[in-house]
């Protein structure tokens, strides 16, 4: 039970109430990144002068042929430059989430390796053993695509199925009891209108 418990909080340990916090932090993720989004798309589809050029493939690279044009060449590789950083920011974000779960399965005994995973560096205040893991695998996946002609495609489509396929799989264990007529009830404080 106490395993259970600790697996339970693992994505959201240094939080104070996360049962409320939490939703409302998703729910105001998918909201802003929605509209700043849709924004952006529709900035971008406005700036296109030629839809022809665009939909016949003569202009290979319609976003930073808008740039260029609207921002000049030192104002589109500033605006690339915001682009790298916050992608790089969501990989820092993502293998830091990766790590601390792994830290949380090491920690319950749950992985291999998890005598060395589950240290935690406290001086840090970062699992960093799993932290390693977490920037290895990818930095190997990375490595190993130098050898694939399709090795893009495939892992942008791995990358995109397994999330959906990882959301899909809470949303259906989250079914399971009432489809065989159980009554499931919330063990946390927070339910679908709560947090409006």
């Amino acid at each position: 039970m106490h395993g259970r418990a600790r697996r339970r909080r693992d994505t959201a340990e240094e939080i104070a109430h996360p049962g409320r916090v939490i939703p409302k932090a998703m729910r105001r993720t998918i909201y802003i990144g929605g509209a700043a989004a849709t924004f952006t798309c529709m900035s971008l589809l406005l700036s296109v002068t030629d839809f022809n050029a665009v939909i016949s493939g003569e202009v290979a690279d319609p976003v930073v042929g808008v740039l260029y044009d609207a921002m000049g060449e030192t104002g589109a590789r500033m605006v690339m430059a915001v682009v790298l950083i916050s992608f790089l920011s969501c990989t820092i974000s993502l293998q830091a989430a990766a790590g601390r779960l792994i830290h949380s399965y090491a920690r319950d005994e749950m992985i291999a390796g998890h005598r060395l995973l589950r240290r935690f560096a406290h001086a840090r205040a970062v699992p960093g053993y799993a932290l390693f893991v977490s920037a290895a695998v990818p930095l190997l996946i990375a490595f190993a695509s130098l050898f694939s002609e399709d090795a893009l495609t495939n892992i942008v489509s791995f990358a995109i199925l397994g999330i959906y396929g990882s959301f899909q799989m809470v949303v259906l264990a989250a079914l399971a009891p009432g489809s065989r007529g159980g009554v499931r009830r919330a063990s946390s404080p927070w339910a679908a209108g709560a947090c409006r």
